[in-house]
C-alpha cells in the first residue's frame, strides 16, 4: 500500500519594495486582521489554491490584500521550518515584488486590516519568520541592483544620473553610478536622452535579462 503523503499547506508571500527619493527604499507590510498574530505587521501573502502556480498565488494575495501590482516578481527562496506557522505544517515560497515609481494607492483589504509602506531601516516587529524572509530578499535586491539592470525597475523610464546615484546610495556595496551607467549602455539597456546631459532612457522592460541568459 502506498503511504499517504504528509499533510502540508503551501503559501505564497511577497516582499514588495519601492524607491522614493525622499525616503529611500520602502517595504510594504500588512497588519494582520486574523489570528495567528492578529494585529501584528507581516508580509502580504496567503494560501495557494490547488490549481494555482506559486507566483500567481503570491501576486494574487498581494493584489487582494493591498491593491499593489509589481513590475517584477522574483522568487528569493522557500521557508518551511517546522513550527514557523502555529496553524500547522506550512511551506512558503517568497517573492521579491518590485513596485515601480508610479503612485499606486494601497490599503488593507481581504485578510489585512491595514497596509502601509515602511522605510527599510525602520521595519516593525514582524509575524511568523517574516523578518528572516525580508532580510534575505533585501540582500538579493542589493546584489541584483548592482550587478544587473534591476535598479531600472525602481525608476521612471526616463531618469537622471543623479537619481540613480541617490538610489544606489541606499544599497549595500553599490558601484559608482557612472560605472553602472556605462555597463547598462554597453549592454544596450539604456541610451542617452537626446540633448539633455545626464538624462537616460530605458530601452527595455526586461529587468532581469541577465538572469535568463
Amino acid at each position: 500500500m502506498t503511504p499517504e503523503p504528509p499533510r502540508m499547506c503551501v503559501t505564497g508571500d511577497t516582499i514588495p519594495v519601492r524607491y522614493r527619493r525622499s525616503s529611500g527604499l520602502e517595504v510594504l507590510l500588512v497588519r494582520r486582521g486574523n489570528p495567528p498574530f492578529k494585529g501584528q505587521w507581516a508580509l502580504p501573502g496567503g494560501f495557494a489554491e490547488l490549481d494555482e502556480d506559486l507566483p500567481d498565488a503570491a501576486a494574487r494575495e498581494l493584489k487582494e490584500e493591498t491593491g499593489a501590482e509589481p513590475r517584477v516578481l522574483l522568487q528569493v527562496g522557500a521557508w518551511g521550518t517546522p513550527g514557523r506557522d502555529p496553524r500547522g505544517r506550512t511551506v512558503t515560497a517568497a517573492y521579491l515584488a518590485i513596485i515601480g515609481p508610479e503612485d499606486q494607492q494601497v490599503e488593507g483589504a481581504d485578510d489585512a486590516a491595514a497596509a502601509a509602506w515602511h522605510p527599510r531601516g525602520e521595519l516593525p516587529e514582524l509575524a511568523f519568520d517574516h523578518r528572516d524572509i525580508v532580510t534575505t530578499a533585501l540582500a538579493q535586491l542589493d546584489h541584483l541592483c548592482t550587478e544587473t539592470g534591476l535598479a531600472l525597475a525602481l525608476l521612471e523610464r526616463e531618469f537622471h544620473r543623479d537619481e540613480l546615484e541617490v538610489l544606489l546610495s541606499h544599497l549595500e556595496s553599490a558601484p559608482a553610478a557612472d560605472d553602472l551607467l556605462n555597463r547598462l549602455l554597453e549592454q544596450g539597456r539604456i541610451q542617452e536622452a537626446g540633448d539633455y546631459p545626464g538624462r537616460y532612457h530605458r530601452l527595455s522592460d526586461d529587468f532581469l535579462a541577465e538572469l535568463d541568459a
